[in-house]
């Protein structure tokens, strides 16, 4: 600050300093700094020192390196974390997990440079884990053994596979072995049945002597017949 004489009266002027600091996001580093130089008596800002200042900011040239620079990393980030994602293995994915670097890369870049990329292989692998789990299902449908049954529930596997997959990769061979074998299951079902049935007899008997095998000889055959009769057939 200075001050004169003007009209007898004292007058101040101040001499004023601008200056003007751009700060980078988010890191806050400071890109470039301009300062520029005024004097005011009146507590108006020069203009001419303003532009000063922007001037030197254009100049300079720091604030379109800081910005191309931050372009760069930018877009360096989003390669690597699309790199890590393993595109091509969620594509062929046997399990929704192996896809969770994809989600990740579309969660944080909802319209990135390979959104769509990821969209797709999300696609290519929901058809790839239905196929495999088609696959996996008809493995263990066990189709030999239904085709040429030894006991009536040998295509219960068959059944299962076309339950789940009605539609399935494997459903017309399914059901042409389940038509194929029907009746030979059928023909071991009844047999199945009329061997339960004897087993069962034979058990029951074997209780009704056990009941009464303390009863003398001669009632003893009475009294077993009587059971067997009433409480086996």
């Amino acid at each position: 600050m200075f001050a004169m004489q003007v009209n007898g009266k004292a007058r101040k002027t101040y001499k004023v300093q601008l200056t003007a600091s751009l700060v980078g996001s988010p890191d806050d580093a400071v890109v470039d700094t301009a300062t520029s130089e005024f004097s005011s008596s009146d507590g108006t800002v020069d203009a001419a020192a303003v532009r000063k200042l922007l001037v030197q900011l254009s100049n300079s040239g720091k604030l379109t390196t800081y910005a191309s620079d931050r372009k760069t990393r930018v877009a360096a980030a989003e390669d690597d974390l699309w790199k890590a994602a393993n595109a091509d293995g969620c594509k062929s994915a046997a399990k929704k997990d192996a896809c969770e670097g994809v989600q990740a890369y579309i969660k944080k870049y909802p319209a990135g440079k390979y959104t769509a990329d990821g969209r797709q292989a999300l696609s290519d692998a929901d058809a790839s884990i239905a196929k495999k789990s088609d696959e996996d299902a008809w493995a263990a449908a066990a189709v030999d053994q239904c085709q040429k049954p030894t006991k009536s529930y040998d295509c219960k596997g068959v059944d299962a596979y076309l339950a789940r997959f009605p539609s399935g990769t494997h459903a017309a061979q399914g059901r042409d072995a389940l038509k194929a074998s029907e009746k030979a299951r059928d023909g071991l079902a009844t047999k199945e049945k009329a061997a339960a049935k004897k087993a069962s007899f034979a058990d029951c008997e074997k209780a009704c002597k056990r009941f009464y095998e303390n009863i003398r000889p001669g009632v003893f055959e009475i009294v077993v017949g009587r059971c067997v009769e009433t409480e086996c057939k």
